[in-house]
């Protein structure tokens, strides 16, 4: 984190605030988990002001979210705002450069981590002028241009035969181009059948599979060696978290690609399954700590063969922006998870997520590309 903040002109900042805000936004539908059903969103919104060192240059500020779920996560809102209001007393006036320390102590809490590191990349490309994606290019030793969009993937529920042609309809009209259909309530012979239905139906759209752990490797097995036929971009999590080397062992043995998702529970775990030959990894960087940390893991895994796919805790705009400029940042052909901007009925972006032709829009002005609503430091948190 020292050497990003020294190329990207941190060494002259201070922390003048630290603030978090905790906001709950309305869900458009319950989000049922195996540990509680929610009907609004519970995450917490970090805001950094930068300051320079002289006195003619305004203060800016940065966003970040903090946005850990229940049956994921191992840390709630409430241990984030408890070690926030910690770091807020501990760092305000704080060298920028100094704030490495701060981070390396929150392993334990690296939704906050994300956020706190979201917060002060962001506010660094708003001083710069640059969208947060482009504030890399500096430091990386090959700088590439990075793209405008993203591809994102359409999430079909798991119905039945009916339910699922109606929803890959309404998705494709709707422009989606790829779709992840959730399989594994039913048997595997029948999520078979249902995918085979949307493949002879559909025969020109990219399609995905999530088993979410739900199969046995029996089940997997028998799954995996009859989906080849059907042109599956790849299945993900087809056997439970717990089992990574079966997962390892399905990805060696079918020629469709087998990702892993439940499985990326950690940075360690993550890197253990790209070294052992994993074939892709379906990530949400808002889980597994720092934003610098996170990039590196991902050009880690890219350089040896290993797809990456970038995915969503379901955060607001904020969260869910970060990380659609992280995929961008690291020029990520996708499709990624993060069209998930519809669960929400409520955000706190002046307008929603513009996905069209299955691309989703990254920002085309300074940091994440708009200024949260609502959301900012009162007086009494203002640098003096």
């Amino acid at each position: 984190m020292s050497s990003f903040l020294r190329n990207m002109g941190g060494e002259d900042l201070r922390v003048g605030a630290f603030q978090g805000r905790e906001i709950a936004l309305r869900l458009a539908r319950p989000l049922v988990t195996s540990q509680a059903t929610m009907e609004r969103r519970r995450v917490l919104i970090v805001v950094c002001k930068l300051c320079a060192g002289g006195a003619d240059e305004a203060p800016v500020c940065g966003f970040g979210e903090a946005a850990p779920l229940v049956g994921w996560s191992e840390e709630s809102v409430d241990d984030c705002l408890t070690a926030l209001g910690t770091i807020e007393e501990a760092t305000s006036g704080m060298q920028l450069d100094e704030f490495e320390d701060v981070l390396n102590g929150l392993s334990t809490l690296p939704s906050l981590r994300f956020a706190l590191e979201g917060a002060i990349i962001d506010g660094l490309a708003r001083r710069r002028g640059l969208c947060l994606r482009d504030i890399f290019v500096d430091v990386d030793p090959q700088p590439v241009s990075t793209p405008d969009s993203i591809a994102v993937q359409a999430v079909i529920g798991d119905g039945d035969k009916e339910q699922t042609v109606a929803a890959v309809k309404a998705a494709i009209k709707g422009g989606a181009k790829a779709l992840k259909l959730k399989v594994g309530v039913a048997s595997a012979e029948e999520d078979f059948q249902r995918l085979a239905t949307v493949r002879r139906r559909f025969p020109q759209v990219t399609l995905r599979v999530d088993a979410n752990g739900a199969w046995s490797v029996d089940e997997a097995r028998w799954f995996l060696d009859r989906v080849e036929a059907l042109n599956v971009d790849l299945v993900e999590q087809p056997v439970d978290a717990g089992k990574p080397r079966a997962l390892l062992k399905l990805a060696r043995q079918f020629e469709v690609a087998v990702a892993a998702d439940e499985s990326c529970t950690s940075m360690s775990a993550t890197k253990f399954l790209v070294d052992e030959g994993i074939d892709a990894v379906a990530i949400k960087p808002g889980a597994l700590g720092g934003m610098l940390e996170v990039r590196a893991l991902i050009k880690y895994a890219v350089a040896r063969d290993v797809r990456v796919v970038l995915s969503s805790l379901i955060e607001s705009a904020v969260g869910r922006r970060t990380v659609a400029e992280l995929a961008g940042s690291c020029c990520l052909p996708g499709p990624h998870g993060l069209g998930t901007g519809e669960w929400l009925s409520e955000d706190i972006s002046p307008d929603r997520d513009c996905i069209a032709n299955g691309r989703l829009q990254l920002a085309s002005t300074s940091g994440l590309g708009f200024e949260p609503v609502g959301i900012h430091l009162p007086d009494n948190k203002m640098p003096v």
